[in-house]
């Protein structure tokens, strides 16, 4: 992987903790508006999110398969299969999931990353696996604490700095 996605990615991880201090999972779950991602949903998403990476880079994956039905794509915020966990759990894996991924990401060689990538939906933007791995650490993640943050605004909280 270049090395400006790893510093990007770096910096994603420190994202989301710091803007979801203080928030308990009961408020992580309000929704203030139709279609709006909560805090919970990014949470659970960016997990699994994770775990694909490491799935894609050759190592099983940790979070439990009802996250991946509750948090995947096409899921739907507030529409669980599994139990509730605390969102302090879902933050928690995403930080074990980055660490996981920073370990794995000097075995990338460019013979993987020429690789196609194998999500039919994401093929056109994102034609090999060193182009989704890009996505998945830095454009993907950036979209959801984006997310994060006008959820933040809509609900009278203040910016966050990690700086």
């Amino acid at each position: 992987m270049y090395a400006r996605d790893l510093v990007l990615f770096g910096n994603n991880g420190k994202w989301l903790p710091a803007m979801l201090e203080g928030i308990s999972t009961a408020d992580a779950q309000v929704q203030p508006f139709p279609g709006m991602n909560t805090p919970y949903w990014i949470a659970g998403h960016l997990a699994v999110s994770m775990d694909y990476a490491r799935q894609l880079l050759g190592t099983p994956m940790k979070c439990p398969p009802s996250w991946h039905t509750d948090f995947g794509p096409g899921s739907t915020p507030g529409v669980m299969t599994g139990p509730t966990v605390p969102l302090e759990e879902l933050v928690a894996a995403v930080g074990q999931g980055h660490a996981d991924v920073m370990g794995l990401l000097p075995t990338v060689t460019e013979v993987w990353a020429a690789q196609p990538n194998p999500v039919d939906f994401l093929v056109a933007n994102y034609p090999s696996m060193g182009d989704l791995m890009a996505h998945l650490l830095t454009t993907h993640e950036a979209t959801h604490l984006g997310q994060l943050s006008a959820w933040r605004r809509v609900r009278g909280l203040p910016s966050v700095s990690i700086g």
